[in-house]
């Protein structure tokens, strides 16, 4: 089971950046982006990958309720960008606001460090950003700069965090919530 630890977005946060998307359509560049369900719009802390022990998905279940101390973060995304970068654009992302990143970093950590604790080790640096569309075909220039010249201010709130598992489909990357723990 391959498996990933994130936080998602409150529902109105979902609905504002499915409002954004449904700018693309004036312009034709949804066509060539494929929004993620708005369920599976997340924010990775980390990457576990394939985990079949287990002892080890239990592991990683009690770092997870370890986490009950985690107030709700608000935030504010304020602009898009790509991954894995700008001439190769596969990922759309919108960014978190600083105040925001540096409570996320802190989480990060947290999560990083339970995992190295328990030898699950992740080898991933951490941007906090939260994915909202794969591209389907290659973006021009134009396109490009189009979506990056977005002036977003989006607030939300990320209300949980929680153990997913990530199922590779035709369609894409189906993810299943395995177990969530609520921020206070």
């Amino acid at each position: 089971m391959r498996l990933f630890i994130a936080s998602q977005p409150n529902d109105d946060y979902k609905n504002q950046i499915l409002g954004v998307f449904d700018s693309f359509n004036k312009s034709g560049i949804s066509t060539r982006l494929r929004l993620l369900d708005l369920n599976s719009i997340h924010l990775t802390y980390a990457f576990i990958g394939e985990i079949c022990n287990d002892n080890d998905i239990n592991t990683i279940k009690n770092i997870l309720n370890d986490m009950g101390d985690i107030k709700r973060i608000k935030f504010t995304s304020t602009h898009l960008g790509f991954f894995p970068s700008d001439r190769h654009p596969n990922i759309l992302w919108a960014g978190v606001d600083e105040n925001a990143s540096s409570i996320l970093n802190e989480v990060y950590l947290k999560v990083k460090n339970a995992l190295n604790t328990a030898k699950i080790y992740t080898n991933e640096t951490f941007y906090p950003h939260i994915t909202i569309a794969r591209a389907k075909t290659s973006l021009t220039r134009d396109e490009l700069n189009t979506i990056k010249s977005i002036d977003l201010n989006i607030e939300g709130v990320f209300e949980n965090i929680a153990i997913f598992s990530s199922i590779l489909t035709q369609n894409g990357a189906v993810y299943n919530k395995i177990l969530e723990r609520k921020f206070i």
